[in-house]
């Protein structure tokens, strides 16, 4: 009989709390830790075919002659920056590589108090036989500081349809500073991530990691300290829990982190290992270990 999915997720969590801190042996006590301001240049996803559930394309980031950033390049994508207020940053699609395929796509990230409010997504497809026009939309909201809930809204445009649809929220359980658990309704499922932490202090960018709980997508680098505070620590696995039936692709099953530091003191790399849990739950789990994530500056 297959252990349950739930069962599975306690046991790594319980290996992970009794496991000595090795997942950040790596980095040093916060008294030590002074980033250097140099800019973040590219972020190195691992490849998604070494047992991984899914991965993201790599990122590369352009800078202007003020150290603004001025194009992201995301995998074969290139969106160009717009700081449109000081409260909006606008975001363009200038290439992508799509045959035969006309895309548009803009982003809008509107910030309140600091903080990022909301994100607004125009998007159009037009080909010789078609042509697709959606709307999405993302709202943020704050307690004490923290992120607590995401609502994400979406909006086929057509005339039968005049209203955006909300198909997805999170909601973060906060507890000593760190966010510990979510629980996400996607298209009335449920899934639920709970998390354990280090002892040592919030390392920048080490939110870009997979299965980071506050994560949005390529455009990170422009929000990631906009977004009320950081855990107090960083994360050293996360476990994820969903009833077979709701799967719809692999998924992670459990992560573990370990985060190292170059000698200016920047995140150099998050290295992982854990389990992946297929399609077909009556395929046995996939293991991965040692695939990194590389921070260049």
């Amino acid at each position: 009989m297959k252990p349950h999915r739930h069962i599975l997720c306690f046991t790594f969590a319980l290996l992970a709390a009794c496991a000595s801190d090795e997942s950040t042996s790596m980095v040093p006590a916060h008294d030590d830790v002074m980033l250097s301001n140099s800019v973040l240049r590219k972020i190195n996803y691992p490849d998604d075919n070494q047992g991984l559930a899914y991965s993201r394309a790599n990122q590369k980031f352009v800078y202007d002659d003020l150290n603004q950033l001025a194009e992201i390049h995301f995998g074969p994508l290139i969106y160009t920056v717009n700081y449109v207020h000081d409260n909006q940053i606008a975001l363009n699609l200038v290439q992508h590589d799509l045959q035969n395929l006309k895309w548009s796509d803009t982003k809008l990230l509107i910030f309140k108090d600091n903080n990022l409010n909301h994100i607004l997504t125009y998007s159009k497809f037009t080909s010789k036989d078609y042509r697709i026009e959606s709307k999405d939309s993302i709202s943020l909201w704050y307690q004490q500081g923290y992120l607590t809930e995401i609502r994400q809204y979406s909006k086929i445009l057509h005339p039968e349809i005049s209203d955006y649809q909300q198909y997805k929220q999170i909601n973060f359980r906060i507890e000593d500073g760190n966010r510990v658990a979510a629980h996400i309704e996607e298209n009335g499922q449920n899934q639920k991530k709970s998390f354990t932490f280090d002892q040592k202090s919030y390392l920048p960018f080490s939110d870009f990691a997979l299965e980071s709980p506050v994560y949005f997508g390529f455009y990170q680098l422009l929000i990631h300290d906009k977004l009320g505070k950081n855990n107090k620590n960083n994360i050293r696995s996360v476990c994820n829990a969903s009833n077979d039936s709701l799967y719809a692709k692999d998924r992670f099953e459990f992560i573990q982190y370990q985060y190292e530091i170059d000698d200016h003191h920047r995140l150099k790399s998050i290295a992982m290992l854990g389990t992946t849990s297929a399609l077909n739950p009556d395929l046995p789990q996939k293991e991965f270990v040692g695939q990194k994530t590389y921070f260049d500056y």
